[in-house]
């Protein structure tokens, strides 16, 4: 039993550490980001608020919440992240509406190349969805 309770235990502890990295990962992408130190402090205490939401202090001698669930935290923390992000780029578009941030969805995500001309297609592809943005003076922010 006891060594049921310990491999338990360092269950919880390593979804912790995982949920602590995704939860930095996220933080430092907002931070990273040149305009957030310009926001006033409302502003970046909401966007923050919104990309912690997920977090969940986890308890490493627990029995709730149930380890499946605490297996998809970094998944919400990443999403509460993109939602923060949307959020980021919402405020700085209200703020300055002459020169807006536009997300573009990149489309790379888990895509595989098998050729430098098939990685050159999607480049510009990518660089296309870009170009309207670009000429109307607008900045792009990549999403998955």
């Amino acid at each position: 039993m006891d060594a049921i309770k310990a491999r338990y235990r360092s269950t919880r502890e390593r979804l912790a550490r995982d949920e602590q990295a995704a939860q930095e990962q996220v933080l430092s992408a907002i931070k990273a980001r040149a305009e957030f130190a310009l926001l006033e402090r409302d502003a970046q205490d909401e966007i923050l608020g919104i990309a912690t939401e997920a977090y969940r202090d986890i308890d490493a001698d627990a029995v709730e919440p149930r380890l499946v669930s605490l297996s998809r935290l970094p998944v919400q923390l990443r999403e509460a992240g993109d939602r923060a992000q949307r959020r980021f780029d919402q405020i700085l578009n209200e703020r300055d509406k002459a020169r807006r941030v536009r997300p573009v969805r990149s489309g790379l995500r888990n895509r595989t190349f098998t050729s430098e001309a098939e990685l050159e297609t999607a480049i510009g592809e990518l660089r296309e969805k870009c170009r309207d943005a670009f000429a109307a003076g607008d900045t792009v922010r990549f999403e998955e």
